[in-house]
């Protein structure tokens, strides 16, 4: 309680120095603690248990698992349209392995935010393949799809976290391998004091090899996120990493999910 009071104030007094400076911070995680050292994945990956799939994932084809505050990696990268930052897009990757192929009908993303609404109430969506270091690779899907704005129940930095979902036309995948996904919560509504403050920190997942409530046959994929930003001079780079959009401390996976069968 002490930590999650202090990280609150610290933020509530970064913020607006980090602004008067004409910049806003991308990262939470490296506002408030140490560096911290990447996980890395077991090669024996199980889940701990059955997992419990999210209400919000339903059918659920994937889901990442759940940001843990507790953990010493835990961080949020912004992953936003808004009236501070204007672009800014975080892209997780997916494995699909179904020899009969995936019908997608969704996609979410977890958020550590200041805010708990969008305006306007939609989402850009877009789910890609062959995306690399610098690379952009080749969009297969993408849209804007009416959303949903609902709390998880946790937080994380003195934010509260939400899932911010779209659900679309059916989307077939019919190779195997990584897909790429990404949802961008919005608030670009300049009539909307709500959006005066709004920032969208997409929520790592940090828990591999046992994610909490990961739902899918396979393990995540570790260190291959991309951030692209013209906001802050991001051409597809590594989330991950000393050198990468989160500073070293955690992003090597983010709480994401794909609605589906």
């Amino acid at each position: 309680m002490k930590k999650t009071f202090l990280a609150a104030v610290l933020i509530a007094m970064l913020v607006p120095v980090a602004l008067a400076q004409n910049s806003v911070p991308a990262s939470l995680g490296e506002m408030i603690q140490s560096r911290g050292t990447s996980t890395v994945m077991s090669p024996n990956w199980k889940p701990a248990s059955h997992p419990t799939i999210p209400t919000y994932c339903s059918p659920c084809l994937f889901y990442t698992g759940d940001f843990d505050s507790s953990n010493s990696n835990a961080n949020g990268l912004a992953n936003e349209s808004d009236l501070l930052v204007s672009d800014s897009h975080i892209y997780t990757a997916i494995p699909f392995f179904h020899p009969h192929g995936a019908s997608v009908t969704g996609l979410f993303v977890n958020s550590l935010d200041t805010v708990g609404v969008e305006d306007p109430a939609s989402d850009p969506w877009d789910i890609r393949t062959g995306v690399s270091s610098g690379n952009g690779g080749t969009s297969v899907a993408s849209g804007n799809s009416k959303s949903t704005d609902t709390p998880t129940g946790r937080s994380g930095f003195g934010l509260n976290e939400y899932t911010h979902l779209v659900k679309f036309s059916a989307v077939k995948l019919t190779k195997q391998g990584h897909y790429w996904t990404n949802v961008t919560p919005q608030c670009t509504n300049a009539n909307d004091s709500n959006c005066d403050s709004a920032r969208y920190f997409e929520s790592d997942e940090e828990d591999d090899p046992n994610p909490i409530n990961h739902v899918g046959t396979c393990k995540n994929v570790l260190d291959d996120s991309f951030w692209e930003s013209t906001s802050f001079g991001m051409n597809w780079a590594p989330t991950w990493g000393s050198t990468g959009g989160c500073g070293g401390i955690g992003c090597d996976s983010f709480s994401t999910g794909v609605l589906g069968k």
